[in-house]
């Protein structure tokens, strides 16, 4: 199963919580299933993101464009705006035509700054995945149940519960 995941950072100066959740949660998918192949999508230039992915060993394409979801005091100009929307518009084509070449079976998002790849997967019918982006301490975990009655030596870790809701899309 080829998927891709998008991310929005190029992470100049370090690796934030998204970046870091986004890359254990493929860590651990790719640890359990054997046909999964990770490709990303990622935001250019080169960050610590890709330097994070070549450590790895996997594959991405990066694109230029811009998050559309990020506060400001006050509106950009119109004429700024456009550009923006100029760059973006582009991204979404590229990554359009870059699908059409290497349709794979889901794309996932770790984000809404940057819907671009959600976008272009809209586009060509490919399914759509959204992780919600979470990095935890471990914590030590109790034989009794919890407040719910739940057993949690029986409860699915969240990534685990993310990746398998994944697959029932693809």
């Amino acid at each position: 199963m080829l998927v891709s995941f998008a991310n929005h950072s190029t992470a100049p100066v370090n690796l934030g919580g998204a970046e870091r959740s986004l890359l254990r949660f493929v860590e651990d998918w790719a640890a359990t299933d054997p046909d999964f192949t990770p490709h990303f999508v990622t935001k250019a230039p080169r960050g610590k993101f890709i330097e994070a992915l070549d450590e790895r060993g996997w594959q991405y394409d990066a694109f230029r464009y811009r998050g559309w979801a990020v506060p400001s005091p006050q509106p950009a100009p119109a004429a700024e705006r456009a550009a923006f929307a100029t760059v973006d518009y582009a991204a979404v084509s590229a990554i359009i035509r870059h699908y059409e070449r290497q349709r794979p079976d889901l794309v996932v998002t770790n984000t809404l700054v940057a819907p671009w790849a959600s976008f272009a997967a809209a586009v060509l019918g490919i399914p759509p995945g959204l992780v919600r982006p979470r990095v935890r301490r471990p914590r030590p975990r109790s034989a009794l149940p919890d407040r719910t009655g739940r057993d949690p030596r029986r409860h699915r870790p969240a990534r685990r519960r993310g990746r398998d809701e994944l697959r029932r899309h693809a």
